[in-house]
């Protein structure tokens, strides 16, 4: 069978009749048992061309059809057209939607069916030189390509290459996003995107403060505040409905900051890290890891909770190496070699909005050198002791509670600094320095 033309509106089951400009059959017709032997299908219209080949046989126990088919290229329009407009209709609007653009080439189809058994659908193609859209408030993916398939009503996209515009102007590598909707007959359907971007930092941030995330917003914190690369991975699933609202939204984030350099986290200082990890959900973000602030060593997270629990307020916490390094950093001004090695310190500190910082240190003095040279008081590295620390940073940084409890010597005071770090006053209600002095102290500065 052999026509020029060839119109397929099998009852409305298209959007539009699929026409093809040159259309070839080769098959052998059976009648006891009902046998169709289809040798080869061919279809063409100007650069497309569709073959397929197949068996379609009655028994007595009901229909069954073998058919595989194949297509070497389609515009998208027109794998739409000939989308069953029955079938799964939220995710062929969805796709009508927001695939743009697109060069669709290899296309393979395979339909099953056994007796009573529901029909079984494969379709699997591959896409280049496109616009993907994943959400409407984030910008599209550029020269996307890769593949999809639906596979027992699941359908799976996956991008090996193609990039994204960041508001900031940064591009990220889209590279190895996937979205899956796992099945294209619920109404509605669940959209799950596995989105994975790589590029600068501030390309990133810029990206995850676009809704539903807001991330920076909600966090109070700017786009711009760090430079270095960001690996960033975030889960997203919703409902595809025409109208998505950011309470129907679920998502996480989490990201690998690389090379990471800022002088305006710290205020003063420069900030600097190898690697930081970055976690977010609709309840907050974490940003931590081992940096350097300066020449000084920390390990610390930044956390910071939304809604009124995390209101003008966040949080650090971590380990801090106290040493002459961390003192000078600092610009605390104790007497040289007062401090020799480094103790680890854990801390945290409060961050309120309108309210100075207030900190809060422990540390057991294990492998720090500690010489008071006044009262001829030196607690050697092997040993062990117990520093604890309150204070409210600010211009003028107030120790509030410094107690010190080390082999010879211990101290329970207050401490005041002026915004130099020099020392203002140090009121010690009581210092016990071996069996000689028990006794109140209060040092002041000269200046």
């Amino acid at each position: 069978f052999r026509t020029e033309t060839l119109a397929l509106d099998p009852d409305g089951l298209f959007e539009t009749p699929a026409r093809f400009t040159d259309a070839a059959l080769d098959f052998r017709l059976r009648l006891d048992p009902f046998t169709v032997d289809i040798g080869q299908i061919a279809l063409m219209e100007g650069d497309s061309h569709f073959v397929g080949q197949g068996r379609v046989a009655a028994g007595a126990d009901g229909w069954r059809v073998a058919m595989d088919m194949g297509l070497n290229r389609i515009a998208p329009d027109r794998l739409l057209a000939l989308w069953p407009v029955a079938f799964a209709r939220g995710t062929r609007a969805w796709l009508t939607e927001n695939l743009q653009s697109v060069d669709i080439y290899d296309v393979q189809a395979a339909l099953r069916a056994e007796a009573a058994d529901p029909p079984r659908l494969s379709v699997s193609y591959k896409f280049r030189d496109g616009v993907v859209r994943y959400m409407p408030q984030l910008p599209p993916v550029e020269e996307a390509s890769g593949y999809a398939s639906v596979l027992n009503d699941a359908y799976t996209m996956v991008l090996e290459g193609g990039h994204v515009t960041a508001p900031s102007g940064g591009q990220l590598d889209m590279s190895g996003t996937l979205l899956q909707i796992p099945d294209v007959t619920a109404k509605p359907s669940r959209a799950n995107f596995a989105l994975r971007g790589q590029g600068p930092i501030p390309a990133a941030l810029s990206l995850l403060d676009l809704p539903p995330f807001e991330l920076m917003q909600k966090a109070g914190r700017s786009t711009e505040e760090a430079t270095g690369t960001a690996l960033v991975e975030a889960a997203l699933s919703f409902d595809i409905v025409k109208v998505i609202r950011p309470d129907d939204l679920d998502y996480s984030v989490r990201g690998t900051l690389t090379d990471v350099r800022s002088d305006t986290l710290v205020e003063g200082h420069v900030l600097t890290a190898d690697r930081l990890t970055l976690r977010a959900d609709p309840g907050g973000i974490e940003i931590g890891g081992p940096a350097r602030v300066g020449q000084a060593s920390v390990d610390a997270t930044w956390i910071k909770r939304f809604g009124d629990e995390g209101r003008d307020r966040s949080r650090v916490e971590g380990t801090v190496d106290l040493s002459q390094a961390f003192l000078d950093e600092f610009g605390i001004a104790l007497p040289r070699d007062s401090v020799r090695g480094s103790a680890a310190g854990q801390f945290d500190i409060d961050l309120v909005k309108g309210e100075p910082p207030l900190v809060r240190m422990i540390s057991d003095l294990n492998r720090a050198t500690l010489n008071v040279a006044a009262l001829g008081w030196t607690k050697p590295a092997a040993t062990t002791g117990r520093l604890e620390v309150e204070a409210t940073l600010g211009a003028s940084p107030v120790v509030t509670r410094l107690d010190l409890d080390a082999p010879g010597l211990s101290a329970a005071g207050t401490v005041t600094l002026r915004g130099d770090g020099q020392l203002d006053e140090a009121r010690f209600a009581r210092v016990q320095a071996g069996g000689w002095l028990m006794a109140p102290i209060i040092l002041c500065s000269v200046l």
